[in-house]
């Protein structure tokens, strides 16, 4: 097993500066990654400043590299994807998401690529005006069931990556799925719908059955591993 080099600081950004710091002294981190959204709707919170100031403010907490990276934060897929790019950089390194600032999407986003990741998701509770607590009591770690790609079996991995093929092409379910995925992989249709059925229980794919006809979708956590998949073998 390879050990773990650094600890890396991933912070969801809102209008707040309070909970970003608080997760930083709570995780420790090396590095930190502020993900922060630009979009009109957003200019009165005008997070972009958040996320500076907390950069500005980066080496008295002992960060030897502070990141800002602006995403869509009304889209589930841009934090998902800025988030794979992240990981893809840190495979070997501790990860700890903060999910507690910026939109309901960004912290959806978040967690759900934290987990799929095997990152440690942390939510930071607010304060009361005038209250002092200690910071592990103000930190709230979610119990994150994480799926590591290692815990996929290679005709596994294989179907999340035809999937994603589909959904790239612009058809979000496919019809006739085991037949169709048996044909391009070149086994029989029994194998692929064991395969799916384990990857149903593990909420990475829908299945929808009509007569012997199955529907098979990605669901979002398929789709995030999919990517994942198509990053690590580039």
């Amino acid at each position: 097993m390879i050990d773990k080099k650094h600890t890396v600081y991933i912070a969801t950004v809102g209008s707040s500066i309070e909970p970003v710091q608080r997760g930083i002294l709570y995780s420790a981190p090396d590095i930190a990654y502020l993900l922060y959204g630009s979009n009109s709707k957003l200019k009165e919170r005008n997070p972009e400043l958040v996320a500076k100031k907390v950069k500005e403010n980066a080496k008295p907490f002992g960060l030897s590299r502070c990141h800002l990276r602006e995403i869509n934060a009304f889209s589930l897929e841009s934090v998902m994807t800025e988030f794979i790019g992240i990981w893809q950089k840190h495979t070997n390194d501790r990860i700890i998401a903060n999910m507690t600032g910026g939109t309901n999407i960004m912290a959806s986003a978040c967690l759900l690529a934290g987990f799929t990741a095997s990152a440690e998701v942390i939510y930071v509770k607010e304060l009361q005006e005038g209250e002092e607590i200690p910071i592990d009591e103000q930190v709230i770690v979610l119990p994150t069931p994480s799926i590591p790609l290692t815990g996929l079996s290679e005709e596994q991995q294989e179907i999340l990556r035809l999937l994603l093929k589909e959904t790239e092409a612009g058809t979000t379910l496919l019809q006739k799925a085991n037949s169709k995925i048996a044909d391009q992989m070149k086994v029989t249709p029994q194998t692929i719908s064991h395969h799916l059925k384990r990857m149903e229980k593990k909420a990475l794919i829908r299945r929808e059955k009509d007569g012997r006809e199955l529907t098979v979708e990605l669901t979002p956590s398929g789709l995030l591993f999919a990517r994942m998949l198509e990053k690590s073998s580039e």
